[in-house]
């Protein structure tokens, strides 16, 4: 019988959807591209709905941020499904500022939707992007 590190039975295991596997990944590659002020990664993560509502060069300032405060790091927490084909993520956007040593107060939690923009096919798998900008109210 297998049990867990902490001795107990391990809990019955949970499918996951590959569907939710995908936007996950989709959400932290526009995440890792915002802490990482990625622009060029960052607009290849958004839908072209979200290129519509919005010129590049501010897409492109979303990315990149001031100097100060500037990106630190994000959380996301787990997502649920909100319709076929799009996942709305929990996050927290982190900015510090150069030489602060208190810290700073906790940002909000705010969603991230992710839509599925291709479907897979015999050859490939389906593109999912982000469809609503962290605080943007989604579709």
């Amino acid at each position: 019988m297998a049990t867990t590190a902490f001795g107990g039975r391990p809990p019955a295991r949970e499918q996951v959807p590959a569907d939710y596997v995908a936007a996950l990944r989709a959400a932290n590659t526009f995440l890792t591209a915002w802490a990482a002020r990625d622009q060029e990664g960052g607009l290849r993560s958004v839908s072209a709905r979200v290129r519509r509502l919005h010129p590049e060069a501010e897409l492109r300032m979303y990315f990149s941020g001031l100097s100060n405060p500037h990106h630190a790091g994000f959380e996301i927490h787990r997502g649920r499904r909100v319709s076929a084909g799009r996942y709305a993520f929990p996050i927290r956007l982190f900015e510090f500022y150069t030489g602060e040593k208190r810290g700073a107060p906790l940002p909000p939690l705010t969603l991230l939707t992710v839509v599925r923009v291709q479907p897979a096919t015999r050859n490939a798998d389906a593109v999912w992007a982000v469809d609503a900008l962290q605080g943007e109210p989604a579709r």
